[in-house]
């Protein structure tokens, strides 16, 4: 049986430390897209620029910290359980940093070359950003309740999943809005927002995903 350190109080406590760290950067880049949009919207184009420079920043570091904390799992002797745990953990979560940046990327292309989202697509895209970070907060305080309260860990878990199914929801009604826009004549502007959707959708999927994993671990320790 794994002797997951969040549960036990023992072992592992210098990489639980920088794995929380981990997870606490890459939900801040979920924060930070968030503020993205709302600039590009006003249209503040150097406030837009500066967050998501900021994005690239915060997924630099996870990424930077993900390898660190990888280097301590292999000089470590740890239980095989503990280690997968933490690696499936960390791997996950790091993908939602990366698909932040990746939507982040992609707004910017938007508007860089001098295009703009329809109203009623932004409005809707500003709702599933808006339950995406809600999701992850979610997921940071569920991470932060393995030890405490794995109840409350496992119940924030179902919260997370019934928001991503919200937002697969929205990114039905967004892609449907899109559709409609774009019905009479497709232009480039059709292409970019729907290939948006999807790394935004992904992101949500990843904080559902690192649920999972919460949840096994909260049953298998």
């Amino acid at each position: 049986m794994s002797s997951w350190p969040w549960l036990g109080g023992r072992k592992l406590e210098e990489i639980v430390s920088k794995s929380l760290n981990h997870i606490d950067i890459v939900i801040k880049t979920v924060h930070y897209l968030q503020d993205l949009i709302k600039f590009l919207d006003e249209n503040k184009m150097n406030e837009a620029e500066n967050t998501y420079n900021k994005i690239v920043e915060c997924e630099r570091k996870a990424d930077d910290l993900k390898r660190s904390i990888l280097q301590s799992l292999r000089n470590s002797y740890i239980h095989p359980q503990d280690r997968e745990d933490l690696l499936k953990l960390i791997m996950t979560v790091d993908d939602i940093a990366a698909f932040t940046k990746s939507s982040a990327k992609r707004f910017m292309n938007i508007y860089r070359i001098g295009l703009t989202i329809p109203t009623t697509i932004m409005n809707k895209i500003k709702e599933v950003v808006s339950k995406t970070v809600t999701a992850g907060d979610l997921l940071v305080e569920s991470i932060k309740s393995l030890g405490k309260d794995p109840q409350k860990s496992m119940a924030l878990t179902h919260d997370i999943e019934q928001l991503e199914e919200e937002i697969d929801d929205l990114r039905m009604e967004v892609l449907e809005e899109v559709y409609r826009n774009c019905i009479d004549k497709v232009d480039i502007i059709c292409i970019l927002i729907r290939d948006l959707i999807e790394d935004l959708e992904s992101i949500s999927d990843k904080c559902e995903d690192t649920g999972d994993i919460i949840r096994l671990i909260t049953v298998t320790t």
